[in-house]
């Protein structure tokens, strides 16, 4: 009965402690480390810094990083029309029937976890066509494309609008306007604070291409279109545009002629680095394609290790995102040997901050942040040991609580162990790494609860081990105690 009692209050004074470790470790992820899983590469161990964060409920089509990391611009849509209005707007023949959900852009400023919509649209007649941030701004320009209808007739016709959206003072702007799809582009610089415009003035045979340097805040600037050239791309440094043309040369065999725009002062002038030119065409790393991802740092997609980007393609099945240690480009010389973290087991979209410090992902329509750290291996394992500590400690805490609601008989050790505890922790993710090795039965048969493993974490040099009383201790591999004592004494001559 004396044991029977001393585990009854230990089981009351086990549930003030899980709540209060359940709050250090919240206060653990704001103000210090709690990683959930780290791997080590060379002198650095790489991992995730608190939990999964929610960004925006379903269904978010995109995710887009602004360049210094603080804010996400996300393209959502949100089911809003029965299907009784869709019907009604069906059978009345309207050209655009209700549509069963509503789009719109939103800002998330992560520093305060704050969403604002900055525009709403009906995704039926009104698709987002381009979507690109400004580096070194808090401005993104978005490309729509939307039917209406034209004055005085019962026709529609396509209307593309380019728009400058401002994530510090959500805002819009439109920037230019035209009937027609596919009658206007902008090209975002990949370094400078500034994009290119273009558009067509005039219609059939009389059209002619415009440019227009755009810049935050201030108007459009026009700027004289290369004639007989094309632009393919700007230039790494994003200042210029590179230009290509088809020219004879004097034998009379076709070659190309490549040359530069300067953005900023519209001067066309030869192409300025020969060594990037390769049997006449010019190496792929010496410009920035219009059509390349501008997002920085590569994310990967297991099953064949593969580079990914951005959104994907329709009916696409859902993979497994993983982040290389490095967070760099896994290729044919790594592949399969850059260890990766993985950060969900299933995804349709995932895009890594220019930063490097977060990884965005939608997964079933949610988008979800797993923010990303890096810090020195020695430091790593006592940052590793800490957290084992806590997930062992309330593990521990959630079976002598399962324990004294089953008259003090222990967890089943079998494959469902978790299942029982789940009530009283409702935290999966403690249960990582944790091998239950206690046998079963009373409690109170336990002759020394401080002495009988519950189970264990293995970590780097040892383990952490739990006890039936609820105490979890650190114990190392054998022969590492000898090796820390051995330190410790050659240290104090």
């Amino acid at each position: 009965m004396r044991q029977r009692t001393r585990f009854r209050s230990l089981a009351l004074a086990s549930l003030a402690l899980l709540v209060a470790t359940i709050g250090i470790a919240k206060a653990a992820q704001e103000y210090g480390y709690a990683p959930s899983k780290f791997i080590v590469a060379g002198s650095k161990a790489y991992g995730f810094f608190g939990s999964v964060k929610f960004v925006c409920a379903p269904t978010v089509v995109q995710a887009q990083w602004s360049s210094d990391g603080n804010y996400l611009l996300l393209e959502r849509h949100e089911s809003r029309t029965t299907k009784n209005e869709m019907l009604r707007g069906i059978a009345e023949g309207h050209p655009n029937p209700p549509s069963p959900s509503i789009g719109a852009l939103l800002f998330w400023n992560r520093s305060l976890d704050r969403m604002t919509e900055v525009l709403r649209f009906d995704p039926r007649p009104t698709r987002v066509f381009l979507l690109r941030w400004v580096p070194g701004t808090t401005v993104a320009l978005v490309s729509i494309v939307e039917t209406v209808q034209v004055p005085g007739t019962r026709t529609f016709r396509p209307r593309q609008s380019i728009l400058e959206l401002d994530a510090k003072t959500s805002t819009k702007r439109v920037l230019a306007s035209a009937d027609g799809e596919g009658s206007m582009n902008f090209w975002v610089s990949p370094a400078q604070a500034y994009a290119l415009l273009m558009g067509m003035d005039g219609t059939g045979a009389d059209a002619t291409e415009v440019y227009r340097l755009y810049q935050p805040g201030k108007p459009l600037v026009p700027i004289v279109p290369p004639k007989d050239r094309i632009a393919i791309g700007w230039s790494p440094n994003g200042a210029s545009l590179v230009l290509a043309r088809a020219v004879k040369d004097a034998l009379g065999k076709r070659t190309t002629e490549y040359s530069v725009l300067e953005v900023m002062t519209g001067v066309i002038s030869p192409y300025p680095n020969p060594g990037d030119l390769l049997n006449g065409r010019l190496k792929r790393e010496a410009f920035v394609d219009f059509d390349r991802d501008l997002e920085p740092g590569q994310l990967t997609k297991d099953l064949c290790f593969r580079p990914s980007f951005g959104r994907a393609d329709p009916g696409q099945q859902r993979e497994a995102v993983l982040v290389p240690a490095k967070l760099g480009p896994i290729t044919k010389d790594t592949k399969g040997k850059t260890p990766a973290l993985l950060v969900t087991r299933e995804a349709e979209y995932a895009a890594i901050s220019p930063n490097q410090d977060a990884v965005v992902y939608i997964t079933r329509g949610m988008a979800m942040m797993r923010e990303l750290i890096d810090i020195d291996g020695a430091e790593y394992e006592k940052v590793e040991r800490a957290d084992a500590m806590d997930r062992a400690k309330q593990v521990a805490l959630g079976m002598i609580m399962y324990a004294t609601d089953y008259d003090d008989r222990a967890v089943p050790n079998d494959e469902n162990w978790q299942d029982c505890i789940d009530p009283y922790l409702k935290n999966r993710s403690v249960y990582e790494g944790f091998n239950y090795t206690f046998g079963g039965g009373l409690l109170t048969d336990v002759q020394d609860p401080a002495k009988t493993e519950l189970g264990y974490v293995a970590v780097t040099g040892g383990r952490v081990v739990a006890f039936v009383d609820g105490h979890v201790e650190f114990q190392p591999n054998k022969g590492e105690a000898e090796a820390a004592l051995l330190r410790r004494w050659a240290s104090r001559r």
